[in-house]
């Protein structure tokens, strides 16, 4: 497995080093490229965007003044508000087989300042043109709001048969290999492995400290299987 992993890695590394828009990004397709050529079965994709925006109107008035619900496709889907201790909270979702979609607006008042934040997250087959697709649409929701914006990408997948720690420590240390990512830390439990350093080739960063890190794996042993997930900057979903 490990020479497949490095043979995947110079075939990423052509592609993914060319003559590229730098305002492009490819993090799914990577993440998924990679996952696959370590022998992963991909089986779906997570995304969560949020935003920050200072803005004198209610979440609900903002959703409705920037047109969200038509740019996501959510405009016939039920509204939910609520006032909680810091001020009004928007909610909406739609689901879907193999698809599920919400966002929120919450309302957040210290005295000094009156801001919004703004959260998409979505859950997505494993079909990479439309998980793209989806990444694209979000990311250029979240920039036209203002400066302050990010996303989390995770690809998850699984592994058909249980894997002991020795071999969770070098097939992690293979995928990050892959990337041209330096490790920066590593997590062993009982129950899973944990992995985090920092890929240049990805866009998106989470300052922690001093470190910049925009990588992040986990494999958790099952009794039949292992679940792998492989998430930039960080893994946007629970496991």
């Amino acid at each position: 497995m490990f020479m497949l992993l490095l043979f995947s890695g110079t075939i990423l590394a052509l592609l993914f080093t060319g003559n590229v828009n730098e305002n492009e990004h490819h993090e799914f397709a990577a993440l998924s490229s990679v996952m696959a050529s370590g022998g992963v079965d991909v089986e779906g994709f997570h995304l969560e965007g949020w935003a920050v925006v200072r803005d004198t109107g209610t979440p609900s008035s903002f959703w409705d003044k920037n047109m969200l619900g038509e740019k996501l496709g959510m405009e016939d889907e039920e509204k939910k508000t609520k006032v909680t201790a810091e001020g009004e909270l928007f909610q909406i979702a739609q689901h879907a087989k193999d698809f599920h979609l919400q966002a929120s607006v919450k309302e957040v008042d210290n005295g000094e300042k009156h801001e919004l934040y703004i959260l998409i997250g979505c859950i997505l087959a494993p079909d990479l043109e439309n998980s793209l697709a989806w990444e694209k649409k979000i990311r250029y929701i979240l920039s036209s709001l203002g400066k302050e914006h990010g996303v989390y990408l995770t690809v998850s997948g699984k592994i058909d048969s249980p894997m002991d720690e020795e071999a969770l420590l070098g097939f992690g240390k293979a995928m990050f290999h892959i990337l041209g990512a330096n490790l920066t830390n590593t997590l062993c439990t009982d129950g899973y492995v944990s992995f985090t350093g920092y890929a240049p080739l990805l866009s998106d960063v989470a300052i922690t400290g001093r470190e910049k890190n925009n990588l992040n794996l986990a494999a958790v042993r099952q009794e039949q299987e292992t679940q792998i997930l492989l998430g930039t900057p960080v893994i946007s979903c629970e496991y």
